[in-house]
């Protein structure tokens, strides 16, 4: 169905790839029905890139997903995204990870070989990896004459890759959401794009808080 009018979508390059809803219907199911697998020990967080992002804040955001991760979970030793990055840069496997995020954000699949050869390349046993999924703009709208409302939504959505199956144990997302009301009769009046900035700062917000503890309510 067409876009309600007024309303715009900026997606990623992957997510352009492929309807969103045709390849997050196995990952949504997975979410559903958690797997049961050992609980890890040492988890890689990396980067979210996208085109709206500068990369040091794709890399800031998936910090404090890093931070709050180490904070839920004492005992449970993280890989940051810059650590995570710079390791796969060393050893030649940044265009090997990015392909495993290519073929599971086009197909829903896991290519297993290949994430294991990254996990090794981490030495962890799970990789949690977080995605802009969509960047929905809405608006111009005039109210009361002369002002005028615009609205930015972003959509985060990610994955806790476990090293040994090969396979999401789990997914999770988060929305955040700016609105902007300016005067149309102001000499600095613009209609330019939201900066994703803000509303990205609030979805990973809304992602952190409903992440689950990866080492279990019994773990010390």
């Amino acid at each position: 169905a067409a876009a309600p009018r007024g309303t715009m979508t900026r997606r990623s390059l992957l997510a352009l790839v492929a309807p969103w809803v045709g390849f997050t219907l196995l990952p949504v199911a997975l979410a559903t029905q958690e797997r049961t697998t050992a609980a890890p020990t040492r988890v890689a967080v990396t980067p979210i890139v996208h085109g709206e992002l500068p990369l040091d804040s794709g890399q800031a955001f998936a910090e404090r997903m890093a931070r709050h991760v180490r904070a839920r979970n004492p005992g449970l030793a993280v890989v940051g995204p810059r650590t995570a990055t710079s390791i796969l840069e060393t050893q030649s496997m940044a265009a090997e990870w990015g392909q495993v995020l290519f073929t599971f954000l086009t197909t829903g699949i896991v290519d297993g070989v290949a994430l294991k050869a990254v996990c090794n390349a981490l030495d962890v046993d799970a990789i949690l990896h977080a995605e802009i999924a969509a960047l929905i703009e809405r608006g111009p709208w005039t109210l009361w004459r002369r002002h005028v409302l615009q609205e930015l939504r972003v959509i985060i959505r990610g994955w806790l890759f476990d090293c040994t199956s090969g396979l999401p144990i789990w997914e999770r997302a988060g929305t955040g959401r700016f609105e902007r009301i300016q005067d149309s009769h102001s000499p600095a009046f613009s209609l330019s794009a939201i900066p994703a900035l803000l509303p990205t700062s609030l979805a990973v917000s809304e992602f952190n808080a409903a992440l689950p503890r990866i080492r279990g309510s019994d773990s010390p």
